[in-house]
């Protein structure tokens, strides 16, 4: 039901604000992949490279949406580059003429599941409270009425798993890890 009503919105957003949008340049003999809208669900999550980009899609949604959205349920994360270093953006962005909480540079959004920061230290923070809360799964399954082999596998299949975003974006702390493989 939300892809059908999202859809729409969707185009919308990729054909009038193809300019805001956000540029990842992969390598010299590729092509630079480009969006501005990202959706999961009933989840959506819009990037610009600018304030005034971001401003303007948000002024398409509201109109798209043709009623009051709801600001608590709103919050952005930005950040400015200051040469090769990341700075807290002091974005004003606003709907319904009220100002969308910003959060700080060292703050971090959760997005199905997924942390989204705008640096490495949130992202640290996120995946310890993972590695305990998957400590404290492992340890429940070990506890259960499951045969020894029964247990393996759905530590294997249904617990390990749950670090795979962390461990491929290179945010989970190496020393801790070990410790969490060396827990009886």
């Amino acid at each position: 039901m939300f892809n059908l009503y999202l859809e729409p919105l969707i185009q919308a957003i990729r054909s009038k604000h193809s300019i805001d949008k956000i540029i990842i340049e992969e390598g010299e003999n590729l092509s630079p992949i480009t969006f501005n809208i990202q959706a999961y669900a009933d989840d959506v999550i819009l990037l610009s490279n600018t304030q005034e980009g971001m401003q303007r899609m948000l002024d398409t949604v509201n109109e798209f949406a043709n009623m009051s959205l709801v600001v608590n349920k709103c919050q952005s994360l930005s950040y400015a580059l200051s040469g090769r270093n990341r700075v807290s953006s002091e974005a004003n962005l606003v709907i319904n003429n009220q100002t969308i909480p910003a959060l700080p540079l060292t703050a971090c959004l959760t997005y199905i599941g997924a942390p989204l920061a705008g640096t490495k230290t949130p992202k640290k923070m996120h995946a310890r409270i993972r590695m305990v809360d998957i400590f404290n799964q492992a340890i429940k399954v070990m506890e259960s009425e499951l045969k020894f082999n029964q247990k393996i596998d759905a530590i294997k299949r249904l617990i390990t798993p749950q670090l795979d975003y962390e461990m491929l974006n290179g945010v989970c702390p190496k020393g801790e890890l070990k410790s969490l493989d060396k827990k009886d």
